[in-house]
């Protein structure tokens, strides 16, 4: 029924404007108006029922607002548009069934009744309130006013209809063209995932965006650099999938779109576990989008709200096409990049080859492009040719010195497709006017339908090649004797070196030697070609050998040595270069024997040096050491001998001096002994008793035999004395001793004999006749082979091993017989031991005796003596002695201060310390003996060293008692 003829039949029922078969029709019927401010539709205006029959009968969307509260009616059109409000909206003031909205269309209702003038919207944002949340919603509507009866507006006459989704379509289709617009230019990966996420972001009005890559295992995804509002932390970094709840994971696995609106009621991610994940990353709504590559999840796009959200199917839909659009202009980039640098890439090896290239276009042969080589070769850069006619630039001549044509050049050729690679060699007349050989090889460049597209020709720089084969052909003449020559002086060379020249096979099979294998070796050449080098080898080196030489077969071999055995005994020392080629090793060997023997001397040699500066390191220790303690020697001694001598105290204060000075004088002895040893004494021969010297060293020599040596003493009674100098003697025996038990580490017997031998003329080559003392010192060890007894006694020879002797023992007693007037004899045999005899000669004299206390002369001194020394108790002690001696004693501290005495005082006697700070004792003696003629002088000294006191200076060497100083200025007087 059309709407004219429900009003003609309104005019015949009063409630014909209600008739109708549609929902709302009948609802209208229905609905109780009575109990509102319209009253009953038989009482309703005629405007008010003529709008709602159109209304009603309508299949536009359309309602009115009827009344001063707006009051609802509308058609079944219409009803999807309150949605969850139908039909409570029907009758219902506006105020409460838009109250969402009622901001907006409130007052446009009103200005609707109040201008009495119509309003349109299109494309307008109502935020409605659909199934508890508010959306977005887009609509176009029209506001027309109903005039009532008086003229007045009484409602409002609506029609319209939603346009959300077109709208919703149409920014997303613009987004999408913004963003691939913005994405188009962008060539690195990470700069096209910041702006994706940004205008995503914003396009959404999210909280945070992040793009990234899921590993292989489609269990973690890794972000670098998100995008947030900045309400929100970033939270970028690799993430656990499997965290945010196993449906979750595995949708995002399938490539389906993840929407959650509420984790909290969301029942996929509503437990505590997974909630917890979320709130660890600040997110109550999310939409993933995965994407999914032959079967594999490999990346996702996420947009994340810090509050709940209704997301629409657009946003949903939006949010996949921008991962997919990311996705793709990321491999796009990344293909770009792998795209520009195979093009680097390829221009380098372009421009890398040694050949010029020039490339042309077909069919006019237009010159396109060349690589860097070409003005290296031709002298000048590409030339701009733009067909074929011009490649009359390029002047060459053949060999016969024919011009070529342009057409006859190789890239002309190519172009035609006449041949397959012509080619052509030509003296090319570049650019800087020089001529040069150049072969061109031309190729065409055709489709895949075989058509030519083009020719390219590649320009080898051939004139050095060229002009080297004019060169050949010169030497050919004279290359046969050349040859002839170079043969010759190679068969010279190894006829007649003197060293060992080899080629041997592989497996290290001799397959010629030189001819100096035999001078060397003692081997004729076939005696050893055919056989395998290791037969020549010291045994204990053919392991080493082997595997050298396998290493030789592949590779060169510098200064290799090993040993090889000589024909006739022994070895040599060979060192070794080699070079392999065709499967031979070719061998140059040097004979290093006499090289390798001084190097060991050499190193011996120095070894020693080291030990004697360490022994003569060790002897300025000790003598230092010693003289200190002659220092201190020197007021005991003297004090204990002025008690002795006064007989201070009973008998047992003189046992105890007694004693303490018998201790002294041994003490005097060792220090004497270290003096010695540090070869601070010198050489001072007399009359010694060489028995006494060997039975007081017995105790210091069985000491260092130690126990498992037993010491025997043959000393033969009523010995005369012997010339030498007892401090030496001891030392000799020491270092006798010494040997003899580092011979016998096992053990043994040392016997030690003293006799007296009478030498008759010519019965000894090296001895002078006459009586001497026999020193014989023998030993059970392990005895000296001839090699080694023949330079025992050298300077520096040691058979103990490097760092274990100083090679100075055995050279210091040789030394010592030749000083005295005596000899050195040396028997040994290995296995059975050594004797060492010692010959001293005889003294007319009798042997010095160890003087007991004796009785001074009284009255043998008298006048002023001065005592100078820097030692105040060693000044002290003599200036004592002095005084007892019947001096008057002035002292002084120094040189210096012992002048300035002399000086200003009469002095009869000068007594001084050698060693002193400034002026030595000799300096001082020697100044005033110039300046004091008459002046009597005695230096003491703990070293008494003989270079540096004169000979005609006296001296007296500290420690000293009483008697010795008077005996010392007796003997100066």
């Amino acid at each position: 029924m059309d709407v004219y003829s429900m009003v003609q039949l309104s005019e015949v029922h009063s409630l014909g404007f209600l008739l109708g078969d549609g929902e709302m029709a009948a609802r209208t019927r229905d609905y109780d108006w009575a109990s509102t401010p319209l009253g009953p539709p038989e009482t309703w205006p005629q405007s008010l029922r003529s709008a709602t029959g159109i209304c009603l009968h309508s299949s536009f969307p359309t309602a009115i607002y009827w009344g001063d509260e707006f009051r609802l009616l509308y058609n079944d059109a219409w009803a999807p548009i309150p949605a969850d409000r139908h039909p409570w909206a029907l009758g219902r003031p506006a105020h409460e069934v838009w109250a969402d909205i009622w901001d907006i269309i409130g007052p446009q209702l009103r200005g609707v009744v109040e201008s009495g003038q119509g309003l349109s919207e299109f494309d307008r944002m109502l935020p409605m309130e659909r199934n508890g949340r508010a959306r977005e919603t887009y609509w176009n509507y029209s506001l027309t006013p109903i005039l009532g009866e008086d003229g007045r507006v009484a409602g409002v006459f609506n029609q319209g209809h939603e346009v959300t989704q077109r709208v919703l379509a149409e920014r997303r289709q613009a987004f999408l063209l913004a963003l691939s617009d913005a994405l188009r230019p962008l060539g690195d990966p990470n700069e096209i995932i910041v702006r994706a996420q940004q205008m995503l972001g914003e396009h959404l009005r999210a909280h945070r965006v992040g793009y990234g890559e899921v590993d292989a295992t489609e269990r973690f995804f890794t972000t670098e650099n998100n995008w947030t509002d900045g309400t929100i932390p970033s939270r970028h970094g690799t993430h656990d999938l499997a965290g945010f709840g196993e449906e979750v994971h595995g949708r995002l696995k399938r490539g389906e779109p993840l929407v959650i609106d509420d984790v909290e009621t969301d029942p996929r991610t509503c437990s505590p576990a997974y909630l917890a994940a979320f709130a660890a990353i600040d997110t109550k709504a999310a939409i993933t989008a995965s994407l999914v590559r032959d079967g594999r999840m490999v990346a996702a796009l996420y947009v994340h709200s810090r509050e709940p959200r209704s997301w629409t199917a657009s946003d949903v839909a939006v949010v996949g096409d921008v991962a997919e659009r990311t996705w793709s202009a990321v491999e796009r980039a990344q293909a770009q990049a792998q795209t520009a640098a195979a093009r680097s890439r390829l221009q380098a090896v372009y421009d890398a080859v040694p050949v010029a290239i020039v490339i042309a276009d077909a069919p006019s042969g237009r010159i396109v492009g060349g690589n860097a080589q070409v003005e290296r070769v031709f002298g000048h850069p590409v030339l701009p040719s733009p067909d074929v006619e011009a490649y009359r630039q390029w002047i060459g001549f053949d060999a016969t010195g024919r011009q070529i044509a342009p057409e006859e050049f190789p890239l002309a050729r190519a172009l035609r497709g006449e041949e397959e690679r012509p080619e052509i060699e030509t003296l090319y007349e570049r650019g800087d006017g020089r001529k040069v050989w150049l072969r061109l090889i031309g190729s065409a460049v055709k489709d895949e339908r075989g058509q030519i597209q083009g020719a390219v020709v590649a320009a080898l720089d051939i004139d050095r090649h060229k002009r080297a084969e004019a060169a050949l052909r010169d030497l050919n003449d004279v290359l046969e004797h050349k040859v002839a020559e170079i043969a010759a002086e190679r068969d010279r060379v190894w006829s007649n070196s003197r060293d060992l020249l080899t080629i041997a096979d592989a497996e290290g099979v001799f397959r010629a030697v030189s001819p100096s294998w035999q001078a060397i070796l003692g081997h004729a050449p076939e005696e050893v070609i055919g056989r395998n080098f290791l037969e020549f080898v010291v045994p204990d080196d053919v392991s080493l050998s082997r595997s050298s030489h396998d290493q030789a077969a592949v590779r060169d071999l510098r200064n290799f040595e090993n040993r090889f055995m000589h024909k006739h005994g022994g070895y040599r020392w060979i060192s070794w270069h080699t070079a392999v080629e065709g499967g031979l090793v070719y061998g140059y060997g040097r004979d290093v024997t006499e090289e390798k023997q001084r190097r060991a001397e050499l190193e011996q040699a120095q070894e020693a040096l080291r030990q004697s500066q360490k022994l003569e390191a060790m002897g300025q220790l000790t003598g230092g050491v010693a003289h200190d303690f002659n220092n201190l020697l020197s007021p005991i001694i003297g004090g204990l001998d002025l008690l002795q001598r006064k007989q201070l105290g009973d008998e047992r204060a003189q046992r105890t001096v007694a004693g303490a000075l018998a201790s002294a004088e041994r003490a005097k002895v060792l220090v004497q002994r270290l003096l010695a040893f540090a070869r601070r004494q010198p050489l001072q021969p007399s009359a010694v008793d060489i028995g006494r010297i060997v039975e007081g060293m017995a105790s210091l020599l069985a000491s260092t035999l130690g126990p498992r040596i037993r010491l025997v003493l043959e000393i033969e009674a009523g010995l005369p004395a012997a010339r030498a100098d007892a401090n030496q003697i001891d030392m000799a025996l020491l270092n006798l001793a010494v040997n003899a038990r580092d011979a016998m580490p096992d053990g043994g017997a040392l016997t030690i004999a003293v006799d007296v031998e009478t030498i008759a003329p010519g019965a000894a080559e090296r001895l002078a006749a006459g009586s001497y003392i026999r020193l014989r010192v023998s030993d059970t060890g392990c005895g000296m082979d001839a090699r080694t007894l023949a330079r025992c006694v050298e300077p520096f020879f040691s058979t103990k091993g490097i760092g274990q002797g100083t090679g100075l023992g055995l050279s210091m007693v040789h030394g010592l017989a030749a000083q005295l007037g005596g000899g050195l004899a040396i028997d040994s045999k290995v296995g059975v031991g050594t004797t060492i005899t010692l010959w001293l000669p005889t003294s007319a004299a009798a042997a010095e005796e160890e003087e007991a206390d004796e009785a001074l002369p009284a009255g043998a001194a008298a006048g002023v003596a001065l005592v100078v020394d820097d030692e105040d108790l060693v000044r002290a002690s003599t200036a004592g002695m002095l005084e007892d001696l019947g001096y008057e004693v002035i002292e002084a501290n120094s040189s210096e201060e012992a002048l300035r005495i002399l000086e200003g005082s009469a002095i009869d006697l000068l007594v001084t310390d050698h060693l002193m700070p400034h002026m030595t004792g000799s300096e001082l003696a020697r100044t005033a003996r110039q300046r004091w003629p008459e002046l009597r002088l005695l230096i003491v000294s703990g070293y008494a060293e003989v270079e540096e006191i004169a000979p005609d200076l006296p001296r007296l060497t500290k420690p000293f008692r009483l008697s010795d100083l008077a005996g010392a200025l007796a003997a100066n007087s």
